[in-house]
């Protein structure tokens, strides 16, 4: 078995695994300025073929004009095809509400 990194900018890509492998997406949280923050989470689509085994989240001390890690780690079960879906809550008490856009994606993993 392997384990394949992912990032943010991968949305939008379709990866290919075996089974037993695992997928590992590394996103960042932001928090700019207090008040404005965007915080991760992901999932999959299909639990029975990409299981998610942990996630977590690493934060740091002095948060403000800071980046923490949110990372996610799959393990591929079966042959089939899951989407690993990225939702990020963002928070913006420091501008605009209607330039407060809540950021998404997906990458589309092939197990075979």
């Amino acid at each position: 078995p392997s384990e394949l990194t992912l990032h943010g900018q991968d949305s939008g890509r379709t990866v290919a695994v075996h089974p037993g492998d695992t997928v590992k997406l590394d996103l960042l949280d932001t928090f700019l300025v207090p008040g404005s923050s965007v915080i991760w989470t992901a999932d999959t689509s299909d639990a029975s073929v990409l299981a998610r085994l942990s996630s977590s989240r690493e934060t740091p001390a002095g948060i403000a004009h800071s980046q923490a890690h949110y990372t996610a780690v799959f393990k591929a079960l079966k042959r089939g095809t899951a989407t690993v879906r990225m939702t990020g809550a963002a928070r913006c008490e420091a501008m605009n509400p209607a330039a407060c856009r809540q950021p998404s994606g997906s990458i589309t993993v092939t197990i075979s």
